[in-house]
């Protein structure tokens, strides 16, 4: 089990998270690249939170996911 490379307070609305340095770590050989995983802080626990994620199916274009990248050689 790995530690979180990065956290967001609860928003609503978008929401991003930083991940430079994972994937230098990916690149460079350091980590394996399992991807992501994006989970609540108090899951599993008694209190209830709910977080939804639109698809790349959603009917609205502007709330499917986006992967943005900076290229910098």
């Amino acid at each position: 089990s790995r530690s979180a490379t990065a956290s967001a307070a609860t928003a609503v609305g978008q929401m991003s998270w930083t991940v430079t340095a994972d994937v230098a770590a990916f690149a460079g050989g350091a980590a394996t690249n399992f991807g992501w995983r994006i989970q609540d802080r108090t899951e599993g626990s008694l209190t209830a939170l709910t977080s939804t994620f639109a698809s790349r199916e959603d009917a609205t274009p502007a709330n499917r996911p986006q992967l943005s990248i900076g290229y910098y050689p």
